[in-house]
């Protein structure tokens, strides 16, 4: 891939003035989410498979107490799910681990899955902020309530053809500043930014 100087003035984008990659704490996270998942699916296919194979003679079809014939079969499935939702979870991965955003003064690219779209600021119709303010999660009352309440930001922008890109945290390291720095353009040009507060 070329340079991202070069990729902007391509574009007719301007100078380069910034560049964001997604986090690799984010993405570490998630690869170790798509394990976990994964063994767990693995674990109950294989489980609730060999049950079946073993002892489906001696087992009860859906009544009865413990083990059935049916909570076994659902077993099989879930677990199948499990697994086929690890794969899409990859897949996604992959496609943030592609992500490049490049700022220039004339507007913006991002460039995923070797895929490049171009924002320029007369392109932009509006952008879309939502502030959601929540309580840590994994967290049962009445911790909850106790612990003081998280924020995070998530943006939208739309341009006038209807395409849009959103990020957030799980898709750019130091998205707030990418959020700033589209914020000074759309301001200056009078751009509609819209800030929407969401609680849980």
């Amino acid at each position: 891939m070329s340079e991202p100087a070069e990729i902007i003035e391509d574009l007719n984008l301007g100078e380069l003035e910034a560049q964001f990659r997604p986090s690799r704490l984010h993405q570490a996270a998630g690869y170790i989410m798509v394990v976990l998942i994964f063994g767990c699916g693995s674990y109950f296919l294989i489980y609730c498979a060999t049950k079946l194979i073993r002892q489906h003679d001696r087992l009860p079809g859906i009544g009865g107490k413990g083990e059935t014939l049916f909570s076994l079969g659902f077993g099989c499935v879930f677990g199948i799910g499990m697994m086929v939702a690890s794969i899409f979870l990859l897949r996604w991965l992959r496609s943030v681990a592609s992500l490049s955003v490049f700022l220039g003064e004339n507007g913006f690219c991002v460039i995923r899955d070797q895929r490049v779209e171009v924002y320029t600021w007369d392109q932009i119709r509006w952008v879309l902020e939502t502030v959601s303010i929540e309580s840590p999660p994994l967290l049962v009352p009445p911790l909850n309530r106790i612990l003081p309440k998280t924020t995070s930001r998530s943006f939208i922008i739309y341009r006038y053809d209807g395409t849009e890109f959103g990020f957030d945290r799980s898709y750019l390291k130091d998205h707030y500043v990418f959020a700033d720095l589209v914020k000074q353009k759309t301001d200056q040009l009078g751009i509609f930014w819209k800030i929407v507060e969401v609680r849980d």
